[in-house]
């Protein structure tokens, strides 16, 4: 009796045993299937993480001119579709092949605020030339903002006023429905200078696309 109880007590351990090495082979290929498909998301993150930065440099490099420029940006190429939206804070670009989610989607911080000008929006202005020529318009400030026509002086604080409350309202509009970006065309950024009598000016960045 004692025999049979040894023997089958080896043989329940050694069932255990099988079973426990089965459960951590099954753990392991599990582990790895959820490695390999975290990673094929986190490359795949990665991937439009890089078009915002391109991007964002781009902004940046135009930001730091010293005269007026305007450059076009043109987006990648890719063997996979994305969205690419901008806010005055944001560049927020969306993915739909994800693994673990659907949709893959970033949100790149800028470290200047742009004139993000979209349709629909109530400025009647939308690139620089036309800022300068709103500016010659307003009651408060009558010149273009030029180097040939430069602002007076008194009148830069009415200004940047106006400037402000601009970006404050796009800011706000375009926290709620960032610019929609049609990657097919390219984007554009410009570097707009505002100049007073006094030798003094103000630099903005706008970005917009071309209709049509």
């Amino acid at each position: 009796m004692l025999k049979f109880f040894l023997y089958n007590k080896k043989g329940v351990i050694s069932w255990l045993l099988s079973q426990l090495a089965l459960i951590l082979a099954t753990g392991i290929l599990l582990a790895s299937i959820a490695s390999i498909t975290f990673y094929s998301d986190w490359k795949k993150e990665a991937e439009i993480k890089a078009i915002a930065a391109e991007l964002a440099s781009w902004i940046y490099r135009i930001d730091l001119k010293i005269e007026e420029n305007i450059t076009k940006f043109f987006f990648p190429t890719k063997d996979f579709y994305y969205n690419v939206s901008i806010s005055t804070d944001y560049i927020i670009i969306e993915r739909y092949d994800g693994r673990f989610k659907d949709k893959i989607r970033i949100a790149y911080p800028l470290f200047i605020k742009p004139f993000v000008i979209k349709e629909n929006l109530d400025i009647d202005w939308k690139n620089g030339e036309e800022l300068h020529e709103k500016l010659s318009n307003l009651e408060l400030i009558e010149n273009r903002g030029t180097i040939n026509d430069p602002i007076l002086s008194y009148r830069k604080d009415d200004t940047k006023n106006y400037l402000k409350n601009i970006l404050d309202e796009l800011a706000k509009e375009l926290a709620l429905q960032p610019l929609q970006v049609n990657i097919n065309k390219p984007l554009i950024i410009e570097k707009c200078i505002i100049y007073f009598d006094d030798s003094s000016s103000i630099g903005l960045v706008i970005i917009y696309q071309e209709e049509g």
